[in-house]
């Protein structure tokens, strides 16, 4: 058995069209790839020690997490950082 792959890919927005062959690629050439979503966005919001209000714009019914507090956007609407 292959040891387990050394570089390792986060995709965020892995679930879409882009994101998704972004984690095909990934696989493909060997690499460990995990992948976050909008959903995985909110439920991560809960474990985070935010202060005040300070993520309290993170809204389930808020179609673009691009618009919330403390999550920057790449040109194409992909979550790149939080």
């Amino acid at each position: 058995m292959p040891p387990p792959p050394s570089e390792k890919l986060l995709v965020l927005g892995g679930n879409g069209f882009v994101g998704s062959h972004v984690c095909k690629e990934a696989l493909e050439h060997g690499l460990s790839v995990a992948s976050l979503s909008r959903n995985v966005l909110l439920e991560l919001r809960f474990t985070l020690n935010a202060v005040g209000n300070q993520l309290g714009d993170w809204n389930q019914d808020q179609v673009n997490p691009c618009i919330w507090n403390s999550v920057s956007c790449d040109n194409n609407q992909n979550v790149v950082t939080l």
